[in-house]
């Protein structure tokens, strides 16, 4: 398990609303893919399938916010419920075959923090279309996950094999979340997550 510093320096991400021409539409150099589901009894491979749900694809600064302004805001989902951003034509599962080899970055979202996750959750979403990351040919995409015991943050990596271009994404993203020391966020492989059929209870690659 790989433990490094926090960097001190700033990640850019997209501008605001605020701050956009809306007379001209920003195209982003891919499209992106919203997903839905929520699973209010136990999940089986089957039933979680039946429960996705694609909810949009975009291209531009634009429609992003159109889409953000008009869905529901995480710290608003029901238990048991995800909002997955991904990549168009990468399906947010472990087995589709962009994913298979990759993992992801899981932080904690604290009760001190709740208040902070629709801002922790767009922050990313941002870095993610943006591609504001150093490694950015490696995001594939992002997931926000309400629980009863706790809710997540995640962020989906093409690959875990390069342990040194992990670290730098998951210290870049350590970043953007604004998260110090005292919360420290890990890395998970995909394949551990299949062979153990299990989300997030999968021993930690990397952490920072």
């Amino acid at each position: 398990m790989t433990e490094v510093e926090t960097p001190t320096e700033d990640i850019h991400v997209l501008s605001a609303p605020s701050h956009l021409d809306i007379t001209v539409k920003h195209r982003l150099n891919r499209k992106w893919t919203l997903w839905f589901d929520s699973q209010q009894k136990r999940a089986t491979q089957s039933n979680w399938h039946d429960s996705l749900k694609n909810l949009i694809t975009f291209e531009t600064v634009e429609d992003f916010w159109g889409v953000y302004n008009n869905v529901i805001k995480a710290s608003s989902l029901a238990a048991g419920s995800n909002f997955h951003l991904f990549q168009a034509g990468i399906q947010p599962m472990w087995e589709d075959p962009q994913n298979e080899k990759g993992g992801k970055w899981v932080a904690q979202v604290a009760k001190a923090k709740i208040p902070e996750m629709d801002d922790l959750w767009m922050n990313t979403m941002l870095c993610v279309i943006g591609e504001s990351f150093d490694d950015a040919e490696e995001i594939l995409g992002a997931v926000v996950s309400v629980r009863r015991h706790g809710n997540r943050l995640s962020l989906w990596t093409k690959s875990f094999n390069d342990g040194e271009k992990c670290v730098r994404i998951g210290t870049e993203w350590k970043k953007v979340l604004a998260y110090g020391e005292e919360d420290p966020i890990g890395f998970q492989a995909h394949s551990d997550a299949i062979t153990h059929n299990t989300s997030f209870a999968n021993k930690d690659r990397y952490t920072v």
